[in-house]
């Protein structure tokens, strides 16, 4: 379908889409991985400490930021995902230190 528009339309002739390459998707899906693999990270800190309201709250930002960067959000964003890549690594270095036992 993203082959289906001609190249030579200038940017007045109406056509709005955006060319992804092959890297650009394994990019994406490997950053799509990273993400799901530190969520469920901070899922396995928020069960070894239930109380922990910090981490729970960051893991409800990160899931919203998550659901707005896929429906929303400009994918090259800068200043929309610096902040929420230091959410997310702060939620994942306090995940961690929930889940080491004394």
């Amino acid at each position: 379908m993203l082959a289906a528009f001609p190249t030579d339309v200038p940017p007045s002739g109406g056509i709005d889409a955006e060319r992804y390459t092959t890297i650009d998707l394994v990019v994406t899906l490997i950053v799509f991985l990273l993400i799901v693999a530190i969520l469920i990270r901070i899922a396995r800190g928020i069960a070894a400490d239930r109380e922990d309201r910090l981490l729970i709250g960051a893991f409800g930002a990160s899931v919203a930021f998550a659901l707005l960067w896929i429906d929303a959000l400009p994918i090259h964003s800068a200043a929309w995902n610096y902040a929420w890549w230091v959410l997310l690594g702060a939620a994942h270095a306090r995940a961690c230190g929930n889940m080491r036992r004394p």
